[in-house]
């Protein structure tokens, strides 16, 4: 018809006359040989119209696209060629949706992608659909399923020979071990996967399991065998023009500098990061570097610049419906207001997190946001809320073994019974519980919170804290003096006010 040639004409109009420069242009050029019903070439600009939103964070328009692509393509019927796009496509639709935080509809679609496979008996595609909902669940703090996807790309992968399958399930059964705390078992996945990587010249997969392997080591308090990791990502990223990755590596080095307590070259990474970001457009980064800022600004007390990159955090976070990065930046504007004492306004950052973890099923994120509750109730002296939060905090950190909120739910536990109690015995044995979790501590932070806490108690029932009290304040100067975190100086000054 006169219509379908006028779209074709527009089409290849739009490919000779913008030819050197057509990536602005993919999705009118797609648009017009879709309407001009030439298949082959709607679905080409289709998938690179797509690619280039989803490349530029522009997740809605991507989703949008990849759809249309999709609906081109027959995945029950059609060829087996047509199957395997429909799958590519599907994969990368939902690392679109996963961003945006719609978990579920993310894994509707590797789901999906995993029957197709099967279907065409395409047992890379298989692995690879498996090694992504494995994934899936593991943001989600489901480790065990997680695990069962994972072992069955890996049985694939073997079966195969198929060692870039192995290396990057590997890398990812390392992931869920590093975050439960298991970094002996993590680094030895790191290593076979480094060692298969290597053997492939796969330059681009070792600077991602170095970084990994760097945050092992911060994670163990080895920060200059971090540092040496961090380093060899950055000379790779550089080599390889990897701008994305060099970023990453410059923004571990400044989480190097911060553990190792050189919070003012923390700082100059974090902002070199976020110039490489800001240079590249590159969105998440730059919510990454702004974070990292903002969290630094608090521990020093600044909280007019925390509060500045906390919220500009949340801006971008929300610009690209990131609901994973909107829970972290609302739960850290919560501990700002809360550092103010403007604890209704602490409460409500706390409770929009505690929404988006329960909509999400966020699990790791969950025991902080709880905990951050509960502690703030507490300051409030609403004692039977906080108790009823603290309660969840200890359930959710339990199920996650996040052993930091574990002990901080049974201090706050101790602390909120002895506020209830007007028996003056039932009062010393809230103390004695709290020195029973003393006696099997050996983390410094800990030992100093558990004495301050203690001190604190007996100061209330007039009783002699001098023993608990000195230590308190001698650990936590010595903290202060590695790691300049103004709650430090906030405690060891409070305790030296007390009689």
């Amino acid at each position: 018809s006169r219509l379908k040639k006028l779209h074709r004409f527009a089409a290849e109009s739009y490919e000779d006359v913008f030819k050197k420069d057509l990536k602005e242009h993919y999705g009118d050029i797609a648009y017009h040989y879709e309407v001009a019903e030439i298949k082959d070439k709607a679905i080409e600009y289709l998938e690179k119209a797509g690619d280039h939103a989803k490349d530029n964070y522009q997740n809605e328009d991507a989703i949008n696209l990849y759809e249309r692509l999709l609906s081109h393509l027959n995945c029950k019927t059609g060829s087996v060629t047509d199957r395997e796009k429909f799958i590519d496509v599907l994969s990368k639709k939902g690392q679109v949706l996963q961003l945006t935080g719609k978990r579920d509809a993310t894994l509707n679609d590797y789901t999906a992608s995993l029957e197709i496979a099967e279907k065409i008996e395409d047992k890379k595609r298989i692995v690879n659909a498996l090694r992504m909902i494995g994934w899936q669940y593991h943001i989600k703090g489901d480790n065990a399923s997680a695990m069962k996807h994972y072992k069955r790309g890996l049985k694939i992968s073997e079966e195969l020979d198929y060692r870039k399958g192995v290396s990057l399930i590997v890398g990812n059964i390392g992931i869920v071990h590093f975050v439960k705390g298991e970094y002996t078992k993590a680094m030895q996945y790191y290593n076979k996967k480094l060692k298969i990587d290597e053997e492939l010249g796969e330059k681009l997969e070792i600077s991602f399991v170095v970084g990994n392997m760097g945050l092992v080591y911060s994670k163990k308090g080895d920060y200059d065998r971090a540092m040496e990791c961090y380093k060899k990502k950055f000379k790779i990223c550089e080599e390889l023009s990897d701008k994305r990755g060099l970023s990453n590596a410059v923004g571990y080095m400044g989480i190097a500098y911060k553990y190792k307590g050189d919070y003012a070259k923390a700082m100059q990474y974090y902002k070199k990061q976020l110039k490489i970001c800001e240079e590249l457009g590159y969105k998440v980064g730059i919510s990454t570097a702004i974070g990292n800022m903002g969290v630094l600004y608090e521990e020093k007390g600044n909280d007019i610049k925390a509060m500045e990159c906390l919220e500009r955090l949340l801006d971008i976070s929300e610009e690209l419906g990131d609901k994973n990065r909107i829970t972290i930046a609302a739960g850290n504007i919560g501990n700002v207001y809360n550092q103010k004492g403007e604890y209704k306004k602490a409460l409500e950052c706390y409770e929009r997190s505690i929404k988006i973890d329960h909509e999400l099923n966020f699990k790791p994120y969950l025991p902080y946001h709880l905990s951050s509750k509960a502690g703030c109730l507490y300051k409030m002296h609403d004692y039977i809320n906080a108790e009823e939060t603290n309660e969840k905090c200890y359930k959710a950190s339990k199920e996650v073994n996040s052993k930091g909120h574990i002990l901080g739910a049974e201090i706050l536990r101790e602390k909120i019974n002895f506020k209830l109690s007007d028996n003056v015995q039932e009062r010393f044995q809230y103390i004695e519980n709290l020195k029973s979790l003393l006696n099997d501590e050996k983390e410094e932070g800990n030992i100093a919170e558990l004495n301050y806490e203690i001190a604190i108690m007996l100061q209330e029932l007039d009783q002699d804290n001098t023993e608990y009290k000195n230590i308190a304040i001698e650990i936590y100067k010595k903290l202060y003096d590695k790691t300049p975190n103004i709650e430090y100086k906030n405690k060891y000054e409070e305790l030296g006010k007390l009689n």
